[in-house]
């Protein structure tokens, strides 16, 4: 739970202001914002709890008997995480954060018990896809490096 409301909501946008340009940076840095003012106050529900987790069906249903404005703060995570996702310079990442988003918005429609488990769930599978990018672009940028390098080596004899 720590993680998921205090950690991620900051550190989503903070990754994406990281990945901008400087002009960009600043409008980055208002998702940040948001996402402190989320995990303050997520932060402090679980410290004030209690909170309770118990298997419903086939999901965990989570409560946190201190949070009074449960929908808000959804809406609020949603626009520090997604919202910071959809305001980037780069426009793959704002097709990951429509994704986000949707996946996001039919969670909470469909299973509003199981919300948080289900994005939690859903976070990880997008976790293993943004690793995988992040291993295919490496490898890419350095066989990308490594012909330039010969080509500028052949240029020069």
């Amino acid at each position: 739970m720590v993680i998921a409301f205090v950690v991620i909501p900051i550190l989503v946008p903070l990754a994406i202001a990281a990945l901008e340009p400087p002009a960009n940076r600043a409008r980055a840095w208002i998702f940040v914002g948001v996402g402190a003012v989320v995990a303050t106050v997520l932060g402090r529900a679980l410290l004030d709890g209690p909170v309770t987790a118990r298997i419903t069906e086939n999901h965990i249903s989570y409560e946190a008997e201190a949070l009074s404005n449960g929908g808000v703060m959804v809406v609020l995570y949603l626009v520090a995480t997604c919202g910071s996702l959809l305001a980037s310079h780069h426009s793959y990442i704002r097709w990951f954060g429509l994704a986000n988003l949707v996946a996001a918005t039919s969670l909470a429609l469909l299973y509003q018990d199981a919300f948080i488990s289900l994005w939690c769930g859903w976070a990880a599978l997008t976790s293993l896809l943004i690793a995988r990018h992040l291993r295919l672009s490496s490898t890419t940028n350095r066989v990308a490096e490594r012909a330039e390098a010969r080509f500028e080596a052949g240029h020069r004899e």
